[in-house]
């Protein structure tokens, strides 16, 4: 009688960590969605989307053979999911009512969900917030002129520094963080990465022990990649000796950074055939024009296959259609386009990537010297 109610005991154990084991990485109940259907999709990564049933009791379970550890969207439509942080060792339970989620569910085994929907509230006004800037262009009385362009940008940055404040006020949990940073609205980021990119730095400092998630592998590769060209873009810093390079070349006549000794000098780099690039170049051109009668001299190395305007014929420029070579691009510390450097009458670097007020003021600095 010992053995036989010893042996169900241990038959009752083998059962008991069977069906542990055997726990569903995610399930749950939705109150009121009896018959109905949610999707569960990775944020990320390989996609997939699988449907789970919720049974006449509201209960719903997803049982995948594994589970890689990150991100995953809960989804009941488009517009109403959760996200939630997933791994294959700590299984997920939500409570909540079908009609109304995902406001006020509750779950377990997924930390910063709440930090998550506020972040996703915040992004979706965010993006409403742009389109309804932007659709004031669609008006017929509204015309494309210089200053209106320009208006509607300062409007947009705006907006969108507004909805930046406010979403790394929420928390500064690292996933939280991340999760922040990583909005969008179509192509445009919330945070552009090199203009944000202490912001990156610090956020990929605190994520080491969630180096397991998939989303943070590709965030911490990301800020590799931005820590790197940072470094590259200090190369050359204000104070330091500008390298020989040519700047010119017309007939026979070539002439390099030393060939300029003795005069300020102005050098940029840009691609004439790009709107953007154009447009920050027209107005530093204006700049430099007015101190060219004082002494300042320009170079300009034009990185496609636009050719300078005769307008602009007073200014020495190099066509380069092929763009610089990667090494001299290295050798600058060049990460992006346009580019610009000011240099003394020595050669020395006295300002780097300096737009309107401020360019203007280091030239009328150097041409009083």
């Amino acid at each position: 009688m010992i053995r036989k109610t010893a042996f169900l005991l241990f038959v009752t154990l083998l059962v008991s960590c069977g069906e542990k084991e055997r726990q569903a990485p995610l399930s749950g109940v939705m109150w009121g969605g009896e018959g109905n259907r949610i999707i569960i999709m990775p944020a990320s990564g390989e996609a997939f989307r699988d449907t789970l049933l919720i049974d006449n009791h509201g209960m719903f379970a997803w049982t995948p053979d594994t589970v890689i550890p990150g991100f995953y969207i809960l989804e009941k439509s488009p517009n109403n999911h959760l996200v939630l942080v997933m791994e294959d060792n700590r299984p997920v339970s939500i409570d909540a009512q079908y009609i109304s989620f995902p406001k006020n569910c509750k779950v377990t085994g997924s930390d910063n969900y709440l930090d998550f929907y506020q972040i996703e509230t915040l992004s979706k006004k965010w993006q409403k917030a742009m389109q309804a800037s932007t659709s004031t262009t669609m008006d017929s009385v509204w015309k494309p002129t210089a200053q209106a362009v320009e208006e509607l940008k300062q409007t947009l940055d705006s907006i969108t520094q507004i909805y930046r404040e406010e979403i790394v006020q929420i928390s500064d949990e690292p996933l939280v963080r991340m999760f922040g940073l990583l909005q969008t609205a179509g192509n445009k980021r919330l945070f552009d990465p090199w203009a944000h990119k202490e912001l990156y730095f610090a956020a990929d400092s605190m994520l080491e022990p969630f180096s397991h998630l998939r989303e943070v592998k590709m965030f911490r590769r990301e800020a590799e990649v931005l820590y790197n060209k940072h470094l590259l873009f200090n190369k050359l810093q204000p104070g330091t000796q500008f390298p020989e390079i040519i700047l010119s070349v017309m007939g026979q006549d070539t002439l390099s950074t030393s060939d300029f000794l003795g005069s300020p000098l102005y050098i940029e780099l840009y691609e004439p055939g790009k709107e953007d690039q154009a447009a920050i170049h027209q107005k530093a051109i204006e700049k430099v024009n007015s101190f060219q009668w004082r002494g300042m001299k320009a170079a300009f190395l034009l990185l496609d296959s636009i050719t300078l305007p005769e307008s602009k014929r007073g200014f020495n420029s190099m066509n380069l259609s092929d763009g610089l070579s990667p090494e001299i691009m290295e050798q600058l510390g060049v990460v992006s386009l346009p580019a610009n450097f000011i240099l003394s009458d020595s050669g020395i670097i006295a300002g780097k990537n300096l737009w309107d007020k401020k360019l203007q003021e280091l030239m009328e600095l150097l041409v009083k010297k």
